[in-house]
């Protein structure tokens, strides 16, 4: 394809991905997308457009990995790794999750988005604690293993919380607990 004609098929497709992403025409943007990307794999904008079709569509596992391209052209970009963050997270992937959220808010310098990172890093955690709670309630494995070390019976779950001092998980007794300010779920 000569350079004339490159020029003209990419306005074509640009003009075709807005019309779709303007109508929320989700299913046939991802497909243009693909297309887009098949021709041209370093479109970031087609690969924008593809993650966004993909997060309204919940196809998280497809937007991990456009996440995945997105933050290998540019690792640098906060918003990237915050969606990939958030859908680790409704994949049920939380040690995934918090690091790309973790990332996330390292890069941020925007108050907006930074603020936005750390209520998502904060209902991830709310999140864990729920499941973690509902496992201490159904689980006598599980409890048993919080019991002698929560850090390492959350972390063998696949559970990562947001809190850096995984020191406090340690095994105390429950007066010791209850004066020190415990991140995870106490046994009851």
């Amino acid at each position: 394809m000569n350079r004339q004609h490159e020029l003209v098929a990419n306005a074509e497709s640009e003009t075709e991905m807005m019309r779709l992403e303007a109508g929320a025409q989700w299913k046939d943007l991802a497909k243009v997308c693909r297309r887009e990307l098949r021709r041209n794999p370093e479109s970031i904008c087609a690969l924008e457009r593809l993650a966004k079709a993909q997060w309204n569509l919940s196809d998280y596992d497809g937007l991990v990995v456009s996440t995945r391209r997105l933050i290998k052209f540019n690792a640098f970009e906060p918003g990237y790794l915050y969606l990939q963050g958030i859908a680790y997270q409704v994949s049920g992937r939380y040690v995934a999750a918090m690091r790309a959220l973790r990332l996330a808010s390292m890069r941020a310098k925007d108050a907006e988005l930074i603020a936005q990172i750390e209520d998502a890093r904060a209902t991830l955690d709310q999140w864990q604690s729920q499941l973690v709670e509902q496992l201490l309630r159904y689980d006598p494995e599980f409890r048993g293993a919080y019991g002698r070390n929560a850090e390492e019976a959350c972390s063998a779950r696949g559970f990562e919380f947001s809190w850096s001092d995984f020191g406090l998980a340690a095994v105390r007794s429950r007066d010791e607990q209850a004066e020190r300010s415990n991140p995870y779920p106490r046994l009851s």
